[in-house]
């Protein structure tokens, strides 16, 4: 008889999202938004951390997704 996984990997991949999402944006806090220090805390590249920023939405909130141009 075959098993049924229990976890797919869809909702594998969505959990380690969201894992990951959590310790960047917990690590970010405890260091107050430094994202270098982030990067440190978290052995990674701080461009690594600004991609996963990006990708994970991070920082991102209904008042600043409004179209404007964002400050460098």
């Amino acid at each position: 008889t075959a098993s049924v996984p229990l976890v797919t990997k869809l909702d594998l991949d969505q959990i380690l999202e969201s894992v990951e999402k959590k310790l960047i944006e917990r690590t970010l806090e405890k260091h107050r938004g430094d994202q270098t220090a982030t990067a440190e805390a978290l052995s990674i590249h701080r461009s690594r951390l600004l991609r996963r920023i990006q990708a994970l939405g991070i920082g991102r909130t209904p008042e600043n997704l409004g179209g404007g141009s964002e400050s460098s």
